[in-house]
């Protein structure tokens, strides 16, 4: 693909020969000249100016420093992620494998992928595009939307309602039994969980992330969530609309997240909270309260040294008695 058709694709204001062929993507390190990169961190000014690329995806007033062709946007990340789909790999996939195992009363659309050894309940649904690689399971009146794709061995559970361009990546667990359980006369007895999960449009879902159903009502899942891999959604949460989650975090039942909320890895969210739009909350923040006002929170402590921490933990151990004092003192001087 030449210059001229990938300027074109992505919108772009070509700076260079667009006659110009491209082979691949690269970072500004690696690439050669059959290789297109992108730039938008000054951080990366020295790679930039030093690239061997045949092409560069760059703002405005990064174009001086480019020392090859330009292509030229107002967001160079966004216009990567464009191309970036057009170079990824896309194994051809059409039909049902022989060893497919599909149940009574299905509705599968005629443009339906379904790979080896996929287990397929009973009154399942799958419209038009969907893809089901190899060893997934889809149970019982699962209805999964057109376009989606549920990669190998994911586990899409009885009920589970997922909407159109939902990805779920290998290994999750959408509509597993949430954590409900009642101590009665000295053990616990396990709460069925009867509600489902409900997944909006345009989701991602990473490997091995497990999202629980509802004890009575739904897990809730808005459109444009991003959610990465090793996550844990409780029975009951709702996420609003374009919600990013990185990966380690778990989120306790009953939980609340609104809409454009950034949380970074590891980060834990006690129960039956609320958190409103657009929070940021970056990496091992630990919630034990509502969040009412939109910005960005944090907890622990950042990285130190081992001796410069063991110090600060001592001193931290002594704090309330420091406080204790200099109220005392702050007394005897007001008297």
């Amino acid at each position: 693909m030449n210059l001229g058709e990938l300027a074109e694709k992505i919108q772009a204001k070509l700076i260079g020969d667009a006659s110009l062929d491209v082979s691949r993507l690269a970072t500004l390190r690696e690439a050669d000249n059959q290789a297109i990169s992108f730039f938008h961190n000054q951080k990366y000014l020295a790679e930039l100016s030093q690239t061997q690329a045949a092409a560069v995806i760059v703002r405005e007033a990064d174009v001086s420093s480019c020392p090859c062709a330009s292509l030229v946007v107002k967001d160079p990340y966004f216009a990567y992620a464009q191309l970036a789909a057009l170079f990824a790999y896309q194994p051809e996939r059409t039909g049902i494998d022989r060893s497919a195992s599909i149940g009574d009363a299905c509705e599968i659309a005629n443009s339906v992928f379904i790979g080896p050894n996929v287990v397929i309940g009973r009154e399942v649904k799958l419209a038009a595009g969907v893809i089901i690689e190899a060893g997934a399971v889809i149970e019982d009146s699962a209805d999964i939307g057109e376009g989606s794709h549920i990669k190998t061995n994911a586990v899409i559970a009885h009920h589970v309602k997922l909407g159109a361009r939902v990805i779920v990546h290998q290994g999750a667990v959408i509509g597993s039994d949430g954590f409900g359980n009642a101590m009665h006369e000295g053990r616990w007895h396990k709460v069925p969980q009867i509600g489902s999960v409900i997944v909006g449009d345009d989701v991602e879902i990473g490997a091995n992330t497990t999202i629980d159903r509802g004890t009575l009502g739904n897990t809730i899942i808005g459109h444009g969530v991003r959610l990465d891999n090793l996550i844990q959604i409780g029975h009951n949460v709702e996420i609003g609309d374009h919600t990013a989650i990185a990966a380690c975090s778990a989120v306790a039942g009953s939980v609340k997240i609104g809409k454009y909320c950034l949380f970074g890895g590891a980060v834990g969210i006690a129960g039956h909270l609320s958190i409103t739009d657009g929070v940021i909350l970056t990496a091992r923040a630990e919630v034990s309260n509502d969040i009412k006002e939109k910005g960005i929170y944090s907890s622990g402590t950042a990285l130190l040294p081992n001796t410069a921490w063991r110090k600060c933990v001592a001193r931290l151990r002594k704090l309330d008695e420091s406080v204790r004092k200099l109220n005392r003192i702050a007394k005897k001087v007001e008297d």
